[in-house]
């Protein structure tokens, strides 16, 4: 019996001070996982007609994947990442896409169905020029 005791008083102040000790964290304010904060932004497809050869289509997955073609078609595939209003870029493939590797970065503002892209920082000048030449709008399906 004595052992019973002994075991329950061991389990209970072990669980007291695993609460005390974890009770400042639950408390503090969380950092917003970047999957979070994209939920701001849409996920979807968003259509330029002012591309630079044409329409251009950024699709934006969950996950933190996208694709970027036009007219149905894929030219590059990649990553992005939310911080805030900022979204980085990587392309990831094909082989031969114009900015593979390259990272950029892009403020990103939306009004209504309208997704706005500003330059931070990029060194592909392929995106630099095909991702500001005019408004991405939302294509609802």
């Amino acid at each position: 019996m004595k052992k019973i005791v002994f075991a329950s008083v061991a389990i209970g102040l072990s669980l007291f001070v695993g609460l005390l000790v974890a009770s400042p964290m639950l408390v503090s304010a969380p950092r917003i996982p970047a999957q979070r904060e994209s939920r701001l932004l849409s996920l979807g497809m968003y259509v330029n007609m002012d591309a630079s050869y044409g329409s251009a289509e950024l699709t934006l997955f969950e996950g933190g994947k996208y694709t970027y073609g036009d007219e149905g078609s894929v030219s590059a595939e990649g990553t992005y990442a939310i911080t805030g209003n900022q979204i980085t870029f990587i392309e990831f493939g094909p082989a031969d896409a114009a900015c593979l590797h390259l990272p950029g970065t892009y403020t990103w503002k939306v009004s209504g169905s309208t997704l706005a892209l500003i330059e931070v920082s990029d060194s592909c000048s392929s995106r630099q020029y095909d991702w500001k030449s005019g408004a991405w709008l939302r294509a609802w399906q």
